[in-house]
């Protein structure tokens, strides 16, 4: 970033699918991860962008249906990814989480770790952002409306319509290996933002 030596990469086979939605890719382990529509199909995959290798790789859905009525992706403390998966006219939502994607094998299995019923709020839109606790079985998901709805495994949904118009989104974080300094008097100092 900082030689600020951008480039286009040439892309040598024909793409054969479509990027729903370019903003709601999320990156796990030096790869993007998109969820994508064949051309012509209505068959949906997700497809990732190594930028070590510059290629494109094919995922498969936890499930393949007909049609979505919310699809969407995120990631789990860093090393899986998560997709938030539900068959139109259904009232479940389901959270899948994949096993650690191994580069050798560039395999993924899917284990669906939570379902819950959000058929009384509006949360059916495709590519809405959500983060996912696999520990505790919570998830947060955000919505155009705005507003964040929180639900675990007792479905007691709790929901925040009081947010700013311009939180569309929740944001995956990873942690890094960089280390903040603190003053141990809890006060900060100039320049510690």
């Amino acid at each position: 970033m900082k030689s600020n030596a951008w480039r286009v990469l040439e892309v040598d086979a024909t793409l054969d699918f479509i990027i729903w939605s370019l903003d709601r890719g999320v990156s796990l382990k030096g790869k993007i991860y998109w969820i994508t529509e064949g051309k012509g199909t209505v068959s949906k995959k997700i497809v990732s962008f190594d930028y070590s290798t510059e290629r494109f790789e094919y995922l498969c859905l936890p499930r393949q249906y007909d049609s979505y009525e919310t699809l969407s992706l995120s990631v789990v403390r860093g090393e899986e990814l998560s997709v938030l998966l539900q068959r139109d006219n259904e009232s479940k939502t389901n959270i899948w989480v994949s096993n650690k994607i191994s580069d050798e094998t560039k395999a993924v299995s899917w284990s669906k770790v939570l379902a819950v019923d959000l058929t009384s709020y509006d949360i059916s839109a495709d590519g809405a952002s959500f983060l996912f606790d696999e520990e505790r079985k919570v998830l947060v998901c955000c919505t155009w409306d705005p507003a964040v709805y929180i639900v675990g495994e007792d479905n007691n949904v709790r929901v925040d319509q009081n947010m700013p118009r311009s939180l569309l989104s929740l944001f995956n974080y990873a942690p890094s290996l960089t280390q903040i300094q603190q003053d141990p008097g809890g006060k900060r100092k100039r320049g510690d933002e």
